[in-house]
């Protein structure tokens, strides 16, 4: 096929030359950079750009990009991730060793052998490993939703504080 046969095609379907070569993930050529290094798909990317342009055309009240900033960078979203880690971890392992072939599966694959050092340093089993994956879910979730439940104490503050000092508007203001 021509290059410009290509090029074509990818116009045809409105997806980038790249998504066709399969050396991208997002459809969208100005998606391609953001997907990659964020590894969010071209229906997010979509949702967020959303998001900014109606905060954008809506303030002061428009602040939910940066509450989903300060959301993501709080210590205990950031825990919750690292348990959410741990218990795909020690799933995969579950998954590997209740199935068959487990020596052939096991040779494969570095990763699987990293996540077993971490989880048989405590002396995990294989119906061990699906258990504390289970705890491990629970607790991220208890730690998201503190983090939720806590947003609106430490966020009001910080709310009424950028209103006064962007536009003088105060608490009596509103």
């Amino acid at each position: 096929m021509s290059l410009e046969n290509f090029v074509a095609l990818a116009d045809v379907f409105d997806v980038s030359v790249d998504y066709l070569l399969g050396r991208s993930n997002s459809r969208k050529a100005e998606y391609h950079q953001m997907s990659e290094e964020l590894r969010l798909d071209d229906e997010t990317i979509d949702l967020l750009k959303a998001v900014i342009e109606e905060d954008e055309e809506n303030p002061p009240y428009g602040r939910r990009i940066e509450i989903i900033d300060d959301l993501l960078n709080h210590p205990d979203i950031l825990s919750a991730f690292g348990l959410i880690r741990n218990a795909c971890n020690a799933y995969e392992l579950y998954r590997v060793y209740s199935g068959k072939k487990v020596m052939e599966r096991k040779a494969e694959d570095k990763k699987r052998e990293e996540a077993e050092k971490y989880l048989f340093r405590y002396g995990l089993k294989a119906v061990d490993m699906a258990v504390v994956g289970n705890v491990w879910i629970t607790q991220a979730l208890a730690l998201m939703d503190r983090a939720i439940r806590e947003y609106p104490a430490w966020a009001v503050e910080d709310y009424n504080r950028r209103l006064a000092e962007e536009f003088g508007i105060t608490e009596r203001d509103k």
